[in-house]
């Protein structure tokens, strides 16, 4: 029992750092986009 317990403790933190650093990455990912998009509208203008 406490051999289960400790991996699934375990997989859910390990889910948990996988959630926060793929939430980053989206973040950072959609305010380069928007960024890219700002400079586009400025070089096209």
């Amino acid at each position: 029992m406490p051999v289960t317990r400790h991996a699934f403790t375990t997989v859910s933190v390990s889910l948990g750092i996988y959630k926060e650093i793929v939430s980053k990455l989206l973040v950072l990912q959609i305010s380069g986009h928007h960024k890219f998009m700002l400079r586009l509208r400025i070089m096209l203008k």
